[in-house]
């Protein structure tokens, strides 16, 4: 860490860390920490801003506004999400370590129900929040099709889910070991993937938090959220490889992909800009496809990554071998 800033009112062990990473994308950020300020009813939470190595100077309404929440800006090399996660998660105090995304909405009762739902389900270790996009525009709706779907057909009448999407997801800080290392630096990509893979191998599973809803409020054009299908899905492929290794399932296979497409063209038939956006969404999800088979087709011959665990107090359980 090169430079760290803390603005705090109260320094008294906070309830809830929220964890926000940041990488050139501080006009988002502004929205996100707003989202946050207006919270009704949250327990006492703190915010770890981490700068993973941004080019751009933090900017004066960060450090100038006076926030109602302590606030901490950690600034590191640029290492990937993982590692900026990692660094918020040992900067952080709270017992329950909440992660999103600096171009992520955060519902005003998101912090009070994601809490009062990890009060009641004492034995779950990880919380996933209700993910939505913004429906006002093409890419948005496209975003917002493929969360609905995956958090509908993925989830289980007892309320887990087969799915963790760190843009709005907590953790219990009790079930981290104390390396502190949760998500693996060598995951540039899908690293929450890899620990829902952790929390299945270890007999777990997300528990969905419908109350609690966080927007992902996707700016890019039509193009570069291509773009970015075919980068998530190569640089993905390194964690897939790992999965594939614990034997553990977390993929939607070709058939369960056949048949949510199918509803939900049925479902938007006589909405032409939403059949428009699941057009984009199928082109998206085949594009990140594309990126992972070139993925393994550039390194069919890499196989010793060394995956470890981040979970489970007390124990180092090296995975993925």
């Amino acid at each position: 860490m090169s430079d760290q800033w803390l603005r705090s009112a109260n320094l008294a062990i906070p309830s809830i860390s929220v964890v926000v990473c940041v990488y050139n994308d501080w006009d988002s950020l502004a929205e996100c920490l707003e989202s946050l300020e207006h919270q009704k009813q949250a327990p006492s939470f703190e915010v770890i801003i981490v700068d993973d190595g941004s080019k751009d100077p933090i900017p004066a309404f960060v450090t100038s506004r006076n926030w109602n929440f302590p606030y901490k800006i950690i600034r590191q090399e640029h290492g990937g999400v993982a590692v900026a996660r990692n660094t918020g998660i040992r900067g952080s105090h709270g017992s329950l370590i909440f992660f999103t995304d600096c171009d992520c909405i955060v519902d005003k009762s998101c912090l009070h129900n994601v809490f009062q739902c990890s009060s009641k389900y004492p034995r779950s270790t990880c919380f996933q929040c209700l993910l939505v996009g913004d429906r006002s525009n093409l890419v948005g709706a496209a975003e917002h099709l493929h969360l609905s779907s995956i958090q509908q057909y993925r989830r289980s009448a007892a309320g887990e889910i087969l799915y963790l999407d760190t843009a709005g997801a907590a953790i219990r800080r009790s079930r981290i070991n104390t390396s502190g290392q949760v998500f693996n630096p060598l995951a540039l990509r899908a690293e929450d993937t890899y620990l829902l893979a952790d929390l299945i191998k270890n007999g777990e599973l997300p528990r969905h938090v419908c109350s609690a809803t966080v927007l992902h409020n996707v700016r890019l054009s039509v193009r570069a959220y291509l773009w970015k299908a075919i980068r998530i899905g190569y640089l993905g492929g390194r964690v897939f490889r790992a999965i594939d290794r614990m034997q553990v399932c977390v993929r939607i296979s070709l058939a369960e992909r056949l048949i949510m497409v199918a509803k939900m063209f049925w479902q938007n038939l006589f909405d032409v800009r939403l059949l428009a956006a699941l057009v984009l969404l199928i082109l998206r999800q085949s594009l990140v496809q594309l990126g992972s088979i070139l993925y393994r087709a550039f390194h069919w011959d890499s196989g010793t990554d060394n995956f470890k665990s981040g979970l489970f107090q007390g124990r180092e359980q090296p995975c993925g071998r």
